[in-house]
């Protein structure tokens, strides 16, 4: 089912690392005028620490209205459902959203890109560490798929769809092209 205006208030985007979650947001938030909430910004202090004021700072940007929110955080995922109207799944096949994160840690490593709060990843974590990005990715994506598609499965106050392949997002972003923006 395709999600209508109404479904567009509130949304939220998971799926595995590398599947594209925070691009995608981005630009829904970008086109229909939202906020766009980064999980990964709220959860990640100096020197990757967790944030103690994470969870207070993700019911405070979820209290507004509109927005477009990304991430997988369990800790968060209740009260973030509690509120979505709409919950976009982008379940890719493995071996894109490994490439994916591969390709955007050796970039963001070759720029020396700053993420939150003065973190930068490192080329040895990111592919090495037990909790390294690209291990983090590869080893999460079976348990993504089973975790998304059993709540999926029950029924839910909130619209869902779930996007198998980039092509797939790309024509769901085409539908949004135009859409009216709060007045």
């Amino acid at each position: 089912m395709m999600p209508t205006p109404t479904d567009l208030r509130r949304i939220l985007v998971v799926g595995t690392s590398g599947s594209g979650k925070s691009t995608l947001a981005a630009t829904v938030a970008h086109e229909l005028g939202s906020r766009h909430i980064e999980l990964d910004a709220l959860h990640h202090g100096p020197h990757w620490s967790v944030r103690p004021t994470f969870q207070d700072d993700v019911e405070h940007a979820i209290s507004d209205e509109r927005w477009t929110c990304c991430g997988n955080y369990a800790q968060v995922q209740p009260q973030i459902l509690a509120r979505a109207t709409l919950v976009v799944w982008l379940d890719y096949p493995r071996a894109v959203s490994t490439w994916r994160v591969v390709s955007r840690t050796v970039r963001r490593r070759v720029t020396r890109q700053e993420l939150w709060n003065g973190n930068r990843e490192s080329l040895r974590n990111a592919f090495f560490a037990p909790d390294g990005v690209v291990r983090w990715s590869w080893t999460s994506s079976p348990h993504n798929r089973e975790r998304y598609g059993r709540l999926f499965a029950e029924p839910r106050p909130f619209v869902t769809l779930r996007l198998t392949h980039p092509r797939d997002t790309d024509r769901w972003l085409r539908t949004l092209q135009g859409a009216h923006r709060p007045g």
